[in-house]
């Protein structure tokens, strides 16, 4: 399917687009605000945390691929693997423990950068009626702003 027959979203489309955004940019701003869950001594024990991070994890692989227009694959999952497994590594070695601050900057800044990235791409998705896949918003929006004309990502 060529990129300029997407049909724009219509109504329900952009209101779930722009309710998933903002749901996701609320996130992103409690994360923000309040990083003491990952920045403490002990690991996180609320199961949400640890689903999230996973989410985040796992939707890695597709958010820098779509929202930079480079195809990186699973290399961003294999860097932040690396370097947890350092991060592990390192706690070890100077706490004894497994946990540590190290680990727990890794997934606050995995979490603040797939949720806000995702965020601010359904937003605009929502707000611009960008056809395509939400995540070709961002790049649609620098095209635009350089000035050069951007077709929608399926």
């Amino acid at each position: 399917m060529a990129a300029s027959t997407f049909e724009q979203p219509g109504r329900l489309g952009r209101g779930v687009r722009l309710v998933a955004g903002m749901t996701l940019l609320a996130l992103f701003i409690e994360t923000l605000l309040d990083p003491t869950d990952w920045l403490r001594e002990t690991a996180p024990t609320s199961p949400g945390l640890w689903i999230g991070a996973a989410m985040c994890f796992y939707f890695l692989r597709g958010v820098p691929d779509k929202g930079f227009g480079r195809s990186w694959g699973r290399w961003p999952q294999l860097m932040v693997g690396v370097l947890a497994l350092v991060a592990i590594v390192y706690s070890l070695a100077f706490s004894g423990n497994w946990w540590g601050q190290p680990l727990g900057a890794l997934l606050l800044v995995l979490i603040l950068y797939v949720t806000g990235h995702l965020g601010l791409s359904f937003v605009l998705a929502g707000m611009l009626g960008q056809p395509g896949w939400e995540m070709g918003a961002i790049p649609h929006v620098v095209g635009r702003l350089k000035g050069r004309d951007t077709a929608a990502q399926p």
